[in-house]
């Protein structure tokens, strides 16, 4: 999300505007809670096992897959790249 603002906004735009989403704020909206997840996970005591749905599309197949996106996401404010 962070490395392609700009596509996920055009998604949004295209896809979600006719629902009443804007795409600054989903995009805000998301990065906080994906935040906010990252900030409980690294906070959790004890293992943590990857038990996310997956899509045959999905670019996070694994932890390792995982780990750099949330060191990244973690390191940002919403709505700033």
């Amino acid at each position: 999300m962070l490395d392609h603002r700009q596509k996920v906004l055009d998604g949004i735009r295209e896809n979600l505007s006719e629902y009443g989403f804007d795409p600054e704020t989903t995009c805000r909206d998301c990065l906080a809670a994906l935040q906010r997840i990252a900030e409980l996970s690294a906070a959790a005591e004890g293992d943590c096992l990857w038990s996310a749905p997956s899509h045959p599309r999905d670019t996070f197949k694994s932890e390792g897959d995982v780990l750099p996106f949330l060191d990244n996401l973690t390191n940002h404010e919403p709505g700033n790249p």
